[in-house]
């Protein structure tokens, strides 16, 4: 068998949808409506939040060159230039740093008509502290070093080196406590962005708990609600996977995805806009790389698509052999298949860690070439931002707030691009959970359903045609009426529609053509919740839930611990259950593995009659009961038969010997009705199926 055909059933996982559907995000946005509160102040936070990104670069910059460089070029000017310290003459000094956008770009232009002079001066204005007497005697000593014009001091970068530390700290206390304040505020806003952060991701992290919940809750419910071919056409491991997986992957898009959408597209704007107001020549440098990321980002997404499809198929089958081999673990050890089974979950194992490398290898190819583009680009600025720096036409802490923010630019171009995948999964399981939540129930509920109080019980067949699958009718124009109270059989081949008749009754399905009436209504016209609770269902296959004994037998009905004794006691179920340590109390395992299938049923027996439904329906519920048990029970169901209309599917004929009136199923019609002894005496299929449970001798 090819590996296609033996993993068919996990096609559909293969299928990814667009990266953006709007329709889909249109019905989740909507399912997000509840929270828009939230999500408005998430919105609110992240913009402060990103503000407060912007502003740290730039008081790294006002800092630099307020306080850390203050540095100036002499030149002799023509004309007066507003931000200038006139010296002597025509001679002015020029801090590029004072000066406005136009007069920063003419700087260029007398950088290269030689204008400057080559040396840069720290300068300062001392005012009447007595910090500036101390600077005053600081001049004093040193007084060769320094040249005054008014009230404005200069001294030579170069022979800054010949003063002394403590000199140093005199003479630039007033740049150091500017530097100490600047520090300050740097850290105050660390601390109120550190806080709206965590705000942030509080809030939205709220809103997607909060969704997902509600979701999970809506699947459930529909769940619960949908009608029983649904499940027939998809697996419940396939179902488990929407309220669980798909519910997850849309919750890591809104989180990790669509909420930081917001801020790296409001934060790449932010930063383009900021980089333009530093200087455009180097803005437009670093543009250059966008190209770059864009050609390398088109190549990842195609190949990441390819193998994030292969990822998904062979999860999947990684998954079904899992819980495969878990389910049917004592089948494996009594056949003793491990080494089988071990080395088919290698395979399968081998394969998925081989597309789970491949998707390594081009995450480690994509990360590191977007950190070179990147660095490219940074190389670039310091190339030209250098120069333009040492021809003092560009400051130093320009320079440096510039490089910070190109940094920040590729990050979130980075993570927008990372998303892509996590994007993609999002749009395919949004778009198999609605497709879910829009599955139409073929059970359609009555507008204004009929009141017919308690049910007597009797319950008629007209005309009933019905097919699980269009064209393959499993029932062929059924008709038979049972009367309140009677008690009747159906019998049969397997396959030949007896439990059919059972899930009709209950409208598990419902009929292609004819009518079931109860008490003379169609059911059709009755309230579904009132017409199952009328019914009390005992299966071959019992389903028991995890919890205690006592609540598998109420199942939430409102009964004292008193009558829950007294029902088990009737159809014997104490005989096992008061040896367990807790008794009534006794935790259930999963599907109750720790009983035995006797015992099981015997407690689906208490489970019914608790219930007091005035229909009885037993599907071969003697069925796997071992003889000394059966007959602790005969007695039980005489009583739990009593005053009700019972309805019995059996196998062991032996055990409807008793029963008013007994069908015999055949290829989905009625071919034979009557007591015990008359169907015997009319040799027929009957017969046929009794002599052949008794192995051939005389009846």
């Amino acid at each position: 068998m090819s590996d296609q055909n033996q993993h068919n059933e996990f096609a559909e996982e293969s299928a990814l949808g667009n990266i953006y559907d709007a329709k889909l995000v249109k019905r989740l946005l909507s399912l997000m409506r509840p929270y828009w509160w939230y999500i408005s102040l998430a919105i609110a936070v992240l913009i402060l939040v990103t503000s407060f990104d912007l502003v740290l670069p730039y008081i790294t910059k006002d800092a630099i060159d307020n306080y850390i460089k203050v540095s100036g070029k002499k030149m002799v000017a023509s004309q007066a230039i507003p931000g200038t310290f006139p010296l002597t003459g025509d001679t002015v000094l020029v801090d590029v740093a004072r000066l406005n956008k136009g007069q920063q770009y003419q700087a260029g232009s007398w950088e290269r008509q030689g204008k400057f002079e080559k040396a840069s001066y720290y300068y300062f204005v001392p005012d009447s502290s007595d910090q500036a007497k101390k600077i005053i005697e600081v001049i004093g000593r040193k007084e060769s070093l320094f040249q005054r014009y008014g009230d404005l001091y200069l001294i030579d970068y170069n022979d800054l080196k010949n003063l002394s530390p403590s000199e140093i700290a005199v003479l630039r206390q007033k740049d150091i406590k500017g530097v100490i304040d600047f520090g300050m505020l740097f850290l105050l806003l660390l601390a109120i962005s550190f806080v709206l952060n965590f705000l942030q991701i509080i809030l939205v992290q709220l809103v997607g708990q909060r969704f997902m919940h509600s979701l999970r809750q809506r699947i459930f419910a529909k769940l619960q609600s949908i009608d029983m071919s649904f499940f027939d056409r998809n697996p419940v491991g396939r179902l488990v996977t929407r309220a669980t997986n798909d519910v997850d992957a849309i919750n890591e898009a809104f989180v990790s995805v669509f909420a930081q959408l917001f801020r790296d597209v409001l934060l790449v704007l932010a930063l383009m806009a900021m980089m333009l107001m530093l200087d455009v020549k180097l803005s437009l440098v670093a543009y250059l790389t966008i190209p770059l990321i864009a050609v390398w980002t088109i190549f990842f997404r195609i190949k990441a698509r390819d193998i994030y499809r292969k990822i998904r198929v062979r999860l999947a089958r990684l998954n079904a052999t899992l819980q495969e081999n878990l389910s049917g673990i004592r089948v494996i050890q009594i056949f003793q298949r491990e080494k089988e089974n071990i080395h088919r979950f290698g395979e399968i194992n081998d394969d998925y860690l081989r597309a789970s490398l491949q998707e390594v290898l081009v995450m480690s190819f994509f990360r590191p070439m977007v950190e070179i583009i990147s660095a490219v680009g940074l190389a670039l600025i310091i190339y030209c931002g250098g120069g333009k720096v040492m021809a003092s036409t560009l400051s130093l802490g320009t320079l440096v707030a510039f490089t910070t923010y190109l940094r920040m630019f590729f990050r979130p171009i980075q993570e927008l691009t990372e998303s892509y995948t996590v994007l993609q999964s999002a749009m395919a399981s949004s778009e198999r959970v609605f497709q879910l939540l829009d599955e139409p129930s073929r059970i359609k509920k009555a507008e204004e359903p009929a009141d017919i109080g308690r049910p007597k019980g009797e319950i008629e067949f007209k005309d009933v045609v019905f097919e699980y699958v269009p064209g393959e009718p499993v029932l062929r124009n059924v008709s038979f009426k049972v009367s309140p109270g009677e008690r009747i059989a159906f019998v049969g081949a397997t396959g030949s529609g007896k439990t059919t008749i059972i899930n009709l009754i209950a409208r598990l399905y419902d009929i292609k053509s004819g009518q079931i009436l109860l008490d003379g209504v169609d059911i059709r016209k009755l309230d579904l919740r009132k017409l199952r609770a009328s019914l009390g269902v005992v299966m071959q296959d019992v389903f028991l839930f995890s919890g205690d004994i006592k609540g598998n037998i109420r199942l939430n009905k409102p009964l004292s611990d008193q009558e829950v004794v007294d029902i088990s006691r009737q159809v014997h179920a104490d005989t096992f259950i008061e040896r367990f340590p807790g008794q009534y109390s006794e935790e259930v395992k999963e599907r109750g593995v720790t009983l035995s299938v006797g015992e099981r049923q015997l407690l689906s027996f208490a489970r019914a009659l608790a219930f007091d439904p005035p229909v009885l329906v037993l599907d071969e519920a003697t069925a796997n009961i071992d003889t000394p048990t059966e007959k602790l029970i005969q007695d039980a169901l005489a009583k739990l038969m009593q005053g009700r209309t019972s309805l019995v599917i059996a196998h062991r004929l032996s055990t409807i010997k008793h029963v008013d009136r007994i069908y015999v199923i055949h290829k989905g019609e009625i071919r034979e009705s009557g007591s015990h002894q008359e169907l015997l005496k009319k040799r027929g299929l009957y017969h046929s199926l009794y002599q052949l449970q008794l192995g051939g001798e005389p009846i």
